[in-house]
């Protein structure tokens, strides 16, 4: 039986005054699948990302993300989603500890629930030792691992990476691919890497300011 995608854009389309940042964009994830986005500077990957997770709207368009219109169901659309901006702005004085379990309470995790999933977070992440240290003393290494942290916390059906490498340690990208802290494999996402390390990237050239999708075994889309 077909699995339903968690992740549908229909010609998704985005100006900015005379100007086409995403055009045309339609593409499907399934659970399971890990699907990306490469290209040059402008070529509207995160500005197509934004529009994936609500935070944007689209000129025209629909998305959807786990069955949920993202523009007319916004909150069921972001309560299946974790997302990781390219620079995570968070909370500078809470410690690593309270930002996990306060992003357990804004999405409704039960709190024991929420503390033991911090937990594990924290230690899958190598970020236990330094759990009660506030956001403001940590490298730009350990934010981006506290960022990836709180956007597992209510374990996302989808998971939305905009640069996700940026600033980790060799450790970092292999880390990426480590099963949720449950045991299951990840279901869905979408990362977003445009200057991966000691990685190909192949960047295709863009005539409309697309960015182009890639999947797992490197197809352009």
């Amino acid at each position: 039986m077909p699995t339903s995608p968690l992740i549908q854009l229909q010609h998704l389309v985005k100006r900015f005054g005379d100007k086409v940042a995403v055009d045309e964009v339609s593409l499907e994830v399934c659970a399971g699948e890990i699907f990306g986005f490469l290209g040059p500077n402008g070529a509207g990957k995160t500005t197509t990302i934004q529009m994936l997770v609500g935070l944007l709207q689209p000129t025209s368009g629909a998305v959807r993300v786990a069955g949920y219109d993202v523009q007319a169901q916004p909150l069921g659309a972001k309560a299946a989603c974790g997302y990781v901006p390219d620079e995570p702005n968070l909370y500078a004085k809470l410690t690593a500890r309270e930002l996990l379990r306060r992003v357990g309470d804004l999405y409704g995790v039960e709190r024991a629930q929420a503390e033991r999933r911090s937990e594990e977070l924290l230690r899958l992440f190598d970020l236990a030792a330094a759990a009660d240290d506030t956001f403001d003393s940590y490298s730009h290494g350990m934010k981006q691992k506290t960022a990836l942290a709180a956007a597992l916390v209510h374990d996302p059906r989808v998971l939305v990476l905009d640069e996700p490498t940026a600033g980790l340690d060799q450790v970092g990208p292999a880390d990426q691919g480590h099963p949720a802290p449950d045991g299951r494999p990840r279901r869905g996402g979408v990362p977003l890497d445009p200057h991966p390390r000691n990685r190909r990237a192949h960047v295709r050239p863009h005539r409309h300011h697309r960015p182009w999708p890639v999947d797992r075994r490197g197809h352009h889309g």
